[in-house]
């Protein structure tokens, strides 16, 4: 199911979490891959839309799970640098090849 989310920076995230988009898909997170849903939403006259998906983590480290606001790439790294370009969905903790910590960021603006 695709829903389609306004994009203000600050509106974006309210409603990320709000809708459920990006939300962690517990059916696909297992290990140190985290699962997600997808989302569709309006960028500047751009409309993107994001298929749900998984990205794997670092073990043992804090990770910074983002979406690049204009194409919808997922990534997840163990720098969080201040970044206009990506938008953070979450923190996740990592330790023995397990998720320890999933700290949701989805309704903070940037």
């Amino acid at each position: 199911m695709s829903r389609t989310v306004p994009l203000s920076y600050g509106a974006m995230c309210q409603d990320l979490q709000v809708n459920g988009a990006f939300a962690v898909n517990p059916a696909t997170t297992t290990g140190v891959t985290l699962g997600y849903l997808g989302a569709d939403y309006s960028y500047g006259i751009n409309e993107v839309e994001v298929a749900a998906g998984t990205v794997v983590l670092n073990d043992d480290a804090t990770n910074y799970v983002r979406v690049n606001r204009a194409s919808g790439a997922v990534t997840a790294g163990t720098t969080n640098e201040a970044d206009t370009d990506n938008a953070l969905l979450y923190t996740v903790v990592t330790a023995s090849t397990a998720i320890t910590s999933i700290t949701d960021h989805r309704s903070a603006p940037v």
